[in-house]
């Protein structure tokens, strides 16, 4: 937190009518009338905010892959650190952006509505982060529109990597895409693959983590293979598929996914508010992370009391949107989806307990 929030407020912006802000006490205020909170001196800058927006997050679901972020002196300031996650920097240029309230972040705000001034930034850097945008091509075009003419967008973003959602994961890109739709209107300076990225590097985190979903016998059958034993194994359906769903999901090389048009969509409607679709459907991905939670412990505990807690398709059956034209369809069963999620994660809690 180098920039600080008085540092800020010239720059800061409504995310809503894109009016400069003041400062009312524990709040920021436009002139038409938005409000947003001020907690522990990071300004909540979110169109829509959600109780993630607001709580500190457990330090072991919140990205902290290097010591501190820093910049090049030869950038002009400031900088945005776009999804800084936790990660410190001592730099005053720089300003940490997350959509999570941890430590060292500087304000929370969402990537498809950034909350500044046009032409803030000298430059701004984003590092594993838009797998997890909502909307990557709105989250671009505000990058774009926040940097100074000769101001630089840096971009590091998964292509071969499985699921690694918190608080979600949507898109994983090729190098054509981030080269056609993020800065196809920009000059490309350049566009490699880093060493942190590589092939090797591809292959050794989907390998490790496909072997962690295997059962330990199935594991260790085939790491006393060679590699093209491994592979004919592969090839011939000779390794047990047997993983949780989540697992499944999270190492795909495809998925299937059916959706059907329901009556009276072409008609005259309100359409549902873009959060609450999402907000069940991240409800319905914890769910199934939670329930790979539980099946995960359940074989490590020798406790012989380890509780019911059903099959995983039941309980999102339980908590299937019954009217997709509806708001209040999508609450409901966000709302069922999250008491699965709540029951879920105290059976975990038992189980690890029981370890």
């Amino acid at each position: 937190m180098a920039f600080g929030l008085e540092r800020m407020m010239p720059i800061l912006r409504c995310p809503w009518s894109g009016e400069a802000l003041t400062r009312q006490s524990d709040e920021l205020v436009s002139p038409s009338g938005h409000r947003y909170p001020i907690i522990n001196g990071k300004p909540v800058l979110v169109r829509h905010i959600r109780g993630l927006h607001v709580t500190p997050p457990d330090p072991a679901h919140i990205s902290r892959t290097i010591d501190e972020f820093s910049v090049d002196s030869s950038y002009a300031g400031p900088v945005l650190n776009l999804g800084s996650g936790n990660v410190p920097s001592s730099d005053p240029r720089v300003i940490s952006l997350d959509i999570l309230p941890a430590e060292n972040v500087d304000l929370v705000a969402e990537a498809e509505n950034l909350p500044f001034a046009t032409g803030t930034f000298g430059l701004v850097c984003s590092g594993a982060v838009f797998e997890h945008v909502h909307n990557p091509l709105a989250a671009a075009a505000e990058v774009r529109r926040v940097l100074r003419d000769q101001g630089s967008f840096y971009i590091d973003t998964a292509f071969l990597q499985g699921y690694h959602g918190f608080p979600s994961h949507f898109f994983n890109m090729t190098a054509q895409a981030v080269e056609t739709y993020l800065v196809g209107d920009f000059v490309l300076e350049h566009s490699v693959v880093p060493d942190s990225g590589s092939p090797t590097m591809a292959v050794s985190m989907l390998l490790r983590r496909y072997l962690d979903a295997l059962g330990a016998a199935e594991r260790y059958r085939l790491e006393q293979m060679t590699v093209a034993e491994a592979l004919a194994a592969m090839d011939a359906g000779r390794v047990s598929a047997d993983m949780t769903e989540h697992d499944r999901r999270s190492l795909a090389a495809s998925l299937v996914v059916v959706g059907r048009k329901p009556n009276g969509y072409d008609g005259p409607r309100e359409p549902v508010a873009e959060h609450i679709v999402r907000d069940y459907y991240a409800a319905r991905a914890l769910v199934i992370a939670r329930h790979h939670e539980c099946d995960f412990y359940r074989h490590k505990t020798s406790a012989r009391d380890v509780p019911a807690y059903g099959q995983l398709y039941q309980a999102l059956a339980a908590g299937a949107v019954m009217n997709p034209l509806s708001e209040d369809s999508f609450t409901r069963a966000t709302e069922q989806l999250n008491a699965e999620e709540r029951r879920l994660r105290r059976i975990r809690d038992r189980l690890v307990a029981g370890l």
